[in-house]
Order: C-alpha cells, then sequence, then structure tokens
C-alpha cells in the first residue's frame, strides 16, 4: 500500500516513479519487495524500506530526528500524529489505539527512507507484525509526502503536515480493513478520497486542473496499483498468510475505489456559502403546513449540510424556523411574485432561488396560454438583478378535485420543462425540479400540500440545488444586503450613517381604545383553529388568527361591501378549509367573495364569486350554513321559527354557481323549540354538522348527524342534554367552534367586552356533560385602556408592543418582523402581567438589568427605588414565569427622573438619573441580580449638554456600537430630535451633536419612543397617539446627520 500511496502522489506532482530497491538478505519468511518496497527480517526486527526520490534529505533528516525524539517510544509518536489529523475513511481501521506498541529506528538510506521496528515478539505472531507493517508503512508514506510537497509549495509547510499523516492513516487504514474483513463499500472510499483531494488541493488548484486530473487520470494509475498489491499478496510467503492475503483483498478493493473515483470526483464540491431566496405563492409562504414553515425548513435542513454557511433572504416572512425569510406571497400571479423576486434579487443578490409560480395563474384560468412566457420574464428579472444566480424552477403540485384546472397545470407542467431546457441549451443556470410526481395525498387541500407533500417540495429543490453545486453554478454570494437580524446587530449589515429614516407608515392601530363590533368565529387562515372576528355595522371586518401561545392580530381583513354586518356570513364554499364571505340578502340571495389568502393580504384577498344562490323564498334572516354532508365544504339551510330545517346541499358550488345547489327538502322537522335557538355544529367530530339547541341558561340539547343528508330526518338521533349552562348566561352569547384542531367544536360564551370563556369538548358526544373541561378565558378584553411602551420581552432583538394598564398590568402584541409587514406582525398575547401592588407615585419600567437578552418587569418610585421581577421567558410561560427579585436600586439622592440604557455595551441596562437641566448622572450595572439594590458602580455625571427647558432627555442607539446615545426631542418643533454619539462608554466624551430627525407634525400631542423594532441593533422613531395607542413608524436607516 505504501508503494501504491507513494506512486500515486509521485504522478500527481509529475516525477519519475523511483526505482526498484536492491533487496537485502532474503529469508523464508516473509521475504519478498514489488516496485520500490522492501520487507528485511532480522532475527529480532523487521525493516521496512520506502525508495523515493524527489525529496529534500537534509530537511528529511530533520523530519526523522523529531519524530524519533519526541517521545520515548515511535508507536506514541506515531500514534499523536494520525490521532491529530484521522482521514475520515470509511469502515474504521484507523483508530491508532488498535496497534502495539513498539520501538523503532528511523533512517535514511541510499535511496529512500526507512523504519526499522525492534520486538522481542516471535515472526509467526501475524497479527503483531500486520498491525506493525501496516502503521510502518503508513508513517514511512506520510514523511516522503510531506517532504515532496514542502518541495513543492514550500510556504504550506503546515498544510504537507495534514497532507503528509492523512495519507500515512489512509495506508494504514485499507491495509488493516483488508486484513479484519471490514474493508466495503469502494464508492464510499472514492467519495471520501475525492472529498479528501480537494480539501488538500484547494478550490483554486482543483478547479485549475487538480478536477480533471483525479478524474481522468488517477483512476487508471489506481487500478494499476491494485494489480501490484495482488501481485504482492501472491509473491509473499505462506508464513505471512494474513498479511498476503490482506494484500491482495486490499488490492482488489483499491481497483474497485478506481473503478468509481471519477464519478465522485464529477460530483464532490467545494462547498460554498449559500444565500437562497425561496420565491412563489402561497407554497411557498407555507399555507397547508403545520409550522407554517411549508419546504422551506427542510430545505434549510438538507442545504445546512452542504454549504460553508446559509441565510434565507426575501422580504417577506412565515412559520415557526429561525431563518424564516422569503419571497412567498398567498395568492399572487407570476405578475406580482415578480416584482419582489427582482427586486430582492438585485438588493439581496442570492446566488440560489427556489422558484414556484404559476399555481394561482392555473387555477383561476388566468392568461394560461401566456403564463410559460411570463415565467420567462419573471426568471429573466431574477437573473438580471442577480447575475451569478442559479435557479430551481420547479413544477407545479397537482389541483385536487379540479379536472380542468389539473389539465392546465399538467400543459403548464410541460411547458415549464421546455422553458428549463431552453435555458440550459443557452448554458444558463436554470435548472428544472420536478414536483410531477406527487399525488393527491400529498395535499392538505385543493391547493396546497400538506407536511409530507412539502417535505417533498424540499427535497427535491434540495437535490436539485445540490445539483447545480456539483456543475459549478453555485458561486459564493457577491455583496448585497441580507437579513439584518440574522446574528443580531452587526457592524456589517449597519446602515451607512446618514441614510435617514424610512416612513413605514401606521404599524399599529393601537390597543388603548376599545373595539367594538359583532364578534364571530371562522377560521380565515385555514389552519384548523378557529379565528376571532370582529364584524363591524357596515359589514367590514377586523380579524385576530389563533396561532401557538396566542392572536395575531390581523387588522381590517374586509372594509365591507355596502351591506350591513348583520347580513354577513362566514362559511367554506370550495372545501379549501378557508372561510368565505358571504352576503345573505332579504330575499335569501347570496353573493360571495371567495378566500384567496386574506389573512395574509388583507382585503386584497378576497375575490369575488358573485351570486351563488338565488333564494328560495324565505327571508335571508332564516338562512343558515353548515356542512350537513360531511364533504367539507358548507351547505345552505333554511331555519323555520318552529325548528324545521330545510336544506340544498353544495355540489361545487364554487364552480358551477347557483346550478350547483341540490335539494335536500327538508331535513328537520323541528322539536318543539324556535328556531332562534338552533345552532349547527359538529360535535362528534365525524365531519358533518349536528343540531342543538341553545336555551336561554346556556344549557344544550344535542341530536347527532348520522347521515341526514341521504336519509333525511330520520338521521337526527337525539342524545338529551349535553350541557346544563354557566353562571355567563347563554342564548345568543352561546357559540360553538374547533379551537384545538381536534375536529370536534368547543363551548364558547362571548362576554360583554368582547372576551371568550372556553369550555373544551372532550369525546361530549359520547359522555355528555361531563365530557366539557373549563379552559377560563380564551380571547381576553379587548378594551385595554393604559399607556403603550416598546420592549423586547421575548429577547429576539425587535421591540414588542405593551399597553401598561392600572395597578401594573400589561397586554403584549409580540412584533413578528413588524418592520416588514408592517400591522399584521403583531401576534396578541394577551395579559402577560396581573400587576403588582402599587403607590400613587409608582410606574412600570422595563430595562434588561440582568444582561440575558429580555427586559424584566420594574416598579420605580419617584425617589429611584426599584424593584425587579425578572423574566423567565414571559412570553412561552406566561404571567408566572416573572420571578421576584426584590429591591435593586435603593434610590438616590439625585432629583430627576430614572431611566435606563446600556451606556457601557455590555449587555445589561445602566441606572440613569436625569436631572431638569438634562445633565445625566450615572451608575453602572456591575451586577444587579441581588436583592437589596448591590451591584451599581457610581460613574458622577456622564452629560451636561446645553438644553432648552422644553427639550425632553432619551437614550437610544444611533449607531450599532451597542453603546446608547444621548438624545434630546424638542416637542415645539415636531418632535425634531438632537443626537450625541457616545464615543466612549461612561467617560463622558460624546460626538459633536447633530439633527438626527428632523421630527414629523401629526396634528396632537403625540408621544415619542424610540425603540428598534427590525432588531438591526438601531433604534425606530416611534409616534404613539396616546388616545388609542396607533403608532406611526420611521425605520432608522442612518439617520439624518444634519450640523446644528
Amino acid at each position: 500500500m505504501a508503494l501504491t500511496m507513494s506512486i500515486v502522489v509521485a504522478l500527481l506532482l509529475g516525477l519519475t516513479p523511483p526505482a526498484t530497491a536492491a533487496a537485502g538478505p532474503r529469508f523464508a519468511v516473509p521475504s519478498g519487495s514489488v516496485g520500490n518496497f522492501s520487507v528485511v527480517v532480522a532475527e529480532e526486527s523487521v525493516t521496512l524500506e520506502l525508495d523515493a526520490s524527489g525529496f529534500d534529505r537534509d530537511q528529511m533528516r530533520e523530519f526523522l530526528q523529531e519524530t524519533q525524539s519526541r517521545n520515548p517510544r515511535l508507536s506514541d509518536t506515531i500514534r499523536e500524529d494520525f490521532e491529530e489529523h484521522t482521514n475520515g475513511m470509511p469502515g474504521g481501521g484507523e483508530d491508532p489505539d488498535d496497534w502495539p506498541d513498539f520501538d523503532g529506528q528511523l533512517s535514511i538510506t541510499d535511496t529512500g527512507i526507512a523504519i526499522r521496528v525492534d520486538s522481542d515478539q516471535p515472526l509467526t505472531n501475524a497479527s503483531f507484525w500486520a498491525n506493525i507493517l501496516a502503521a510502518a508503512a503508513g508513517v514511512l508514506t506520510g514523511l516522503v509526502l510531506r517532504s515532496i510537497c514542502i518541495g513543492f509549495a514550500p510556504e504550506a509547510a503546515v498544510m504537507c503536515v495534514v497532507i503528509g499523516n492523512f495519507f500515512g492513516g489512509m495506508t494504514r487504514g485499507i491495509i488493516i480493513q483488508a486484513i479484519d474483513g471490514t474493508l466495503k463499500d469502494g464508492k464510499a472510499w472514492a467519495e471520501t478520497l475525492a472529498q479528501s483531494l480537494l480539501l488538500a488541493a484547494g478550490g483554486a488548484a482543483w478547479e485549475g486542473g487538480v478536477s480533471r486530473w483525479s478524474k481522468e487520470v488517477l483512476p487508471g494509475h489506481i487500478d494499476r496499483l491494485g494489480q501490484a498489491l495482488v501481485r504482492l499478496g501472491d509473491r509473499l510467503s505462506a508464513g505471512w498468510t494474513t498479511f498476503k492475503e490482506g494484500c491482495a483483498t486490499a488490492g482488489e478493493f483499491l481497483r474497485e475505489v478506481g473503478r468509481n473515483l471519477a464519478d465522485a470526483v464529477s460530483r464532490v464540491r467545494a462547498r460554498s456559502a449559500l444565500r437562497v431566496m425561496p420565491a412563489g405563492d402561497s407554497i411557498t409562504y407555507g399555507v397547508g403546513s403545520s409550522d407554517g414553515n411549508g419546504y422551506r425548513d427542510g430545505l434549510w435542513d438538507r442545504l445546512r449540510e452542504v454549504s460553508s454557511g446559509l441565510d434565507f433572504v426575501g422580504s417577506n416572512s412565515s412559520g415557526s424556523m429561525m431563518d424564516d425569510d422569503h419571497n412567498g406571497y398567498p395568492g399572487r400571479e407570476i405578475d406580482q411574485i415578480a416584482g419582489p423576486a427582482g427586486r430582492d434579487a438585485a438588493n439581496m443578490r442570492p446566488n440560489v432561488v427556489t422558484l414556484m409560480a404559476g399555481t394561482n395563474d392555473i387555477q383561476r384560468g388566468v392568461d394560461v396560454s401566456n403564463a410559460p412566457a411570463r415565467l420567462g420574464r419573471l426568471i429573466d428579472q431574477v437573473r438580471e438583478g442577480s447575475p451569478e444566480v442559479a435557479i430551481a424552477v420547479a413544477t407545479l403540485v397537482p389541483v385536487v378535485g379540479d379536472a380542468p384546472a389539473q389539465a392546465r397545470r399538467n400543459a403548464y407542467n410541460t411547458e415549464v420543462r421546455a422553458l428549463v431546457e431552453r435555458y440550459q441549451d443557452r448554458g444558463q443556470k436554470v435548472m428544472l425540479a420536478e414536483m410531477g410526481p406527487m399525488t393527491d395525498d400529498m395535499m392538505f387541500d385543493r391547493l396546497h400540500p400538506n407536511d409530507i407533500g412539502y417535505a417533498f417540495i424540499a427535497r427535491e429543490f434540495a437535490e436539485t440545488t445540490e445539483a447545480m453545486m456539483s456543475r459549478g453554478w453555485v458561486e459564493e454570494p457577491q455583496g448585497g444586503v441580507t437579513d439584518p437580524n440574522v446574528g443580531g446587530p452587526d457592524d456589517s449589515f449597519c446602515p451607512t450613517v446618514g441614510g435617514g429614516w424610512v416612513d413605514r407608515g401606521k404599524i399599529a392601530t393601537g390597543g388603548v381604545s376599545r373595539v367594538s363590533g359583532a364578534v364571530r368565529f371562522a377560521d380565515i387562515d385555514g389552519n384548523g383553529l378557529t379565528d376571532y372576528l370582529l364584524l363591524k355595522d357596515n359589514g367590514a371586518v377586523d380579524a385576530w388568527t389563533k396561532i401557538t401561545g396566542g392572536w395575531d392580530r390581523r387588522g381590517q381583513i374586509a372594509p365591507g361591501t355596502g351591506n350591513p354586518g348583520s347580513k354577513v356570513r362566514f362559511a367554506d364554499l370550495d372545501g379549501d378549509h378557508d372561510d368565505d364571505y358571504l352576503v345573505v340578502h332579504d330575499n335569501g340571495s347570496v353573493d360571495a367573495w371567495r378566500n384567496d389568502g386574506v389573512y395574509v393580504l388583507g382585503p386584497s384577498g378576497w375575490h369575488p364569486w358573485g351570486q351563488i344562490a338565488e333564494g328560495t323564498g324565505n327571508p335571508g334572516s332564516k338562512v343558515r350554513f353548515a356542512d350537513i354532508d360531511g364533504d367539507l365544504d358548507d351547505d345552505y339551510l333554511v331555519m323555520h321559527d318552529n325548528g324545521a330545517v330545510d336544506a340544498w346541499r353544495n355540489d361545487d358550488v364554487d364552480m358551477d354557481g347557483g346550478e350547483g345547489w341540490k335539494s335536500l327538502g327538508q331535513i328537520a322537522e323541528g322539536t318543539g323549540n324556535p328556531g332562534s335557538k338552533v345552532r349547527f355544529a359538529d360535535i362528534d367530530g365525524d365531519k358533518d354538522a349536528d343540531y342543538l339547541v341553545v336555551h336561554d341558561n346556556g344549557a344544550v340539547d344535542f341530536w347527532r348527524n348520522d347521515d341526514v343528508a341521504e336519509v333525511g330526518g330520520e338521521g337526527w338521533k337525539s342524545r338529551g342534554q349535553i350541557a346544563k349552562g354557566t353562571a355567563l348566561g347563554g342564548g345568543s352569547k352561546v357559540q360553538f367552534a374547533d379551537v384545538d384542531t381536534d375536529r370536534d367544536a368547543d363551548y364558547l360564551v362571548i362576554g360583554e367586552r368582547g372576551e371568550v370563556s372556553l369550555w373544551q369538548n372532550n369525546d361530549v358526544a359520547e359522555v355528555g356533560g361531563s365530557g366539557w373541561a373549563e379552559k377560563g378565558l380564551h380571547v381576553r378584553d379587548l378594551n385595554v385602556s393604559g399607556t403603550v411602551r416598546f420592549a423586547d420581552l421575548d429577547g429576539d432583538k425587535d421591540a414588542d408592543y405593551l399597553v401598561v394598564g392600572p395597578g401594573g398590568v400589561v397586554d403584549a402584541w409580540r412584533n413578528d418582523n413588524v418592520d416588514k409587514v408592517g400591522g399584521k406582525g403583531w401576534s396578541q398575547l394577551g395579559r402577560i402581567a396581573k400587576g403588582v401592588s402599587m403607590s400613587s407615585s409608582e410606574r412600570v419600567a422595563f430595562a434588561d438589568f440582568d444582561g440575558d437578552g429580555d427586559d424584566d418587569y420594574l416598579v420605580v418610585t419617584g425617589a429611584g427605588v426599584v424593584r425587579a421581577w425578572r423574566n423567565d421567558d414571559v412570553f412561552a410561560n406566561g404571567g408566572s414565569a416573572w420571578k421576584e427579585v426584590g429591591t435593586i436600586a435603593r434610590g438616590t439622592p439625585n432629583q430627576g427622573e430614572i431611566q435606563f440604557a446600556d451606556l457601557d455595551g455590555d449587555g445589561d441596562d445602566d441606572y440613569l438619573v436625569v436631572a431638569s437641566d438634562h445633565s445625566v448622572t450615572a451608575w453602572r450595572n456591575d451586577g444587579t441580580n441581588a436583592p437589596g439594590g448591590g451591584g451599581w458602580a457610581s460613574k458622577g455625571q456622564i452629560a451636561k449638554p446645553a438644553a432648552s427647558v422644553n427639550e425632553k432627555t432619551m437614550f437610544a442607539n444611533l449607531t450599532c456600537d451597542r453603546w446608547a446615545d444621548y438624545v434630546l426631542r424638542d416637542p415645539t418643533r415636531s418632535n425634531m430630535l438632537t443626537g450625541w454619539t457616545n464615543l466612549d462608554g461612561f467617560a463622558n466624551r460624546w460626538a459633536a451633536p447633530k439633527k438626527v430627525a428632523w421630527g414629523v407634525a401629526v396634528g396632537y400631542e403625540a408621544e415619542i419612543q424610540l425603540a428598534d423594532l427590525s432588531g438591526d441593533g438601531l433604534d425606530d422613531y416611534l409616534i404613539v397617539d396616546p388616545r388609542s395607542g396607533a403608532t406611526e413608524a420611521w425605520l432608522n436607516a442612518g439617520g439624518n446627520q444634519a450640523a446644528l
């Protein structure tokens, strides 16, 4: 094997293989030599000699002396080298702890180098000597290669040590595995060898010719060298059967490695950093997946293994994954995707784009014949913005239950395949990601995959990306601005000083004034969790979608249609899991708007269907909608005054309009209770709606639907009373909805202020009333009054929206990318602090006193005494996660306002007293986590600027250095800001003042706050209307830097 590796490297470096050595005295056991490797045996020693040329003999003497003298035993030194530079080859065999201890002598010969191994072990101990010879062969090979390597690249001496020890260890490993019988999978060895050659050569040399040599020349040499090993085994004496057979096996195996090496070299590529932009519609967004990530988390996991660095980019975000950036927009057609995709390709410079576009064009039948051409223009926009980009273009997933749309999809996919082929024919880096094999059981609904389907998409995009990498299409990312949130504040993402402010508009409608309207429940986002809606008198709708851990405020999702709210219904007419918007007129006719991603797109996500029902001669006030036959789309019901029900089944009304209603006649005769008390809800979780009577005290009688759509009224099976009512009342206050995605409807009671109490349905259909589990408030009071504050309570670097009410109660909205998506990015979490006992002179503040990244709850007295409650992941664990610490500051004789800011950038906030003349006295936070107020170090007066009496002192991060800067706000000049940049923590060194924000005239006495909405380390300019809590934002792009 030593012969093998020496000739391989000699060939690689362009050397002539050394001549065959002259053999020493021959013995019956085990003499023999082949090529340039010889074994000579004496009475208590074995000498292994390797003939070689092309190395510096003086340098080799130094190597041998260092190796010989490093440890008392030569075997210890060899073990150290192989342990430090393991080769990672498959199958094991490289663990140096497996070999026996031995001593020996390294020397230079006339034709190469040799190692004499001294041992009293008998030569008949074949196992011992096989291990020794394998190790000895390895060390000789490594030393020669190290020296030759340095001769060709003196500046790479350290790398040459690694290369020498790598091949030395590989030599030993392949022989040991051959002897042990564990040598297998030549393909895996070839792949590892190819990767090792790449790492040793380096990217430039690899692409410069080593790759081609390794693919076209090296396999033939390896095959011939394998044959040489086989011949060596044939010539060895039978006395060393183990080593003899090992050589034969190793030789044949080496030939297998050679046969697989070309393919392995074709596929191996240097790992590059990946900046990936997922682009498309709701499938890229993740609609239908259980975690909202869609295919992106699976793709991330795959690409992380093959890249030197990974970053997803885009202007949108969704899901639970850490890097959730993308350019997926639900409901958008190809031309609408092209805008943000082209823009961000230019700004963010991705080197990979995963693109799936056309679903909405195809399913809606929009300009289908030109859809492939429009996709081509989209691809061209991306390529123009980022010329080095490699694009994975996907065919479309199935369209379920819609044969015409599925046919359009199939035809479109054929054109997409041809389009990609044309790009490749022109030498452009566009490759197909094939989704054609996907099946209906991979789909969540008509258009969107389920988790299984998304896993398929992730795999296809990953394999396509890896294929593009293997072709050398994926270059290192070039410039661009990626997500500043990745890794937190970083100067590399810091905007240029003087870059101004970016008007983000209204980012919060306010959590202070009462939100009025009739409470309704419907699933707006199709995730199986019932959402909370407020239906206004004019038909407008505000929505909060249910998410894990709270509510996500979506703002106004429908402006109304000119019809009163009393005529509005919500029902799923197309069976796609999200509810549509209906207006039922006085004559029972119905106009409908299909929900196509309203929860993301807002009002623009409603697509008019027009009139989908002409009416039945019954007044609209008697019309209800419920799924009577369990086919996922809601049916049209008429509820008579006596509780009798007529039904029209929905047979593809979304496609056929009014002709899709099929009369079922009377399906219920009534129960003696007025129709106003009847509800329809699926109590037993079998997908069809049951018949309920809700009495004035909240008691509920239940008739189960046993195939009523087929057998008529006989299908109602009485189960008697299933609820006795609650102290909260009954009648119209009671509604039913599935809030926990277990398919059976839960019992809800709506309070006077819009709060909702919940009783969870735990198999009520079988066990009766005992199956209701009281869960308390499901939706908290929306009529919260108090003061708006911004603080980072979850440690993700962006500020959350808080309303502090009487007694220190706190309601919270988590910031989920508000800087990017505006007000839709607030997730309502409800009340996260119940308040504490406070005097009228005390106030609530938020600051990170313990340096753990999330802000804590503080109560500050007029004298500066501070009590603290530590934030132990409040957003995840609720109000119980506030841990009382006690008094952390005992106050100060200095008169002034107490503020908190991190002046020295160490992660914890310091204690500041701002006097009436705007001077600031500071105490550095040296560990306030001890009760009693210890840990504050007085730093004296740190600032005293000249300022007018009207100005207000603030602290904010105006640069990315994490040191809080000094800011004066002037209410008399539209809240203009003057800033002093902090140059040295507490040293009272401030840069010359600048006008950092010109201010904004708003027409009311606004409250200005400075807080970091984006997590980029710079505080943004926020205008809060104290009357409602509504907030407008200007994002800090470097601020103004005008001289005074």
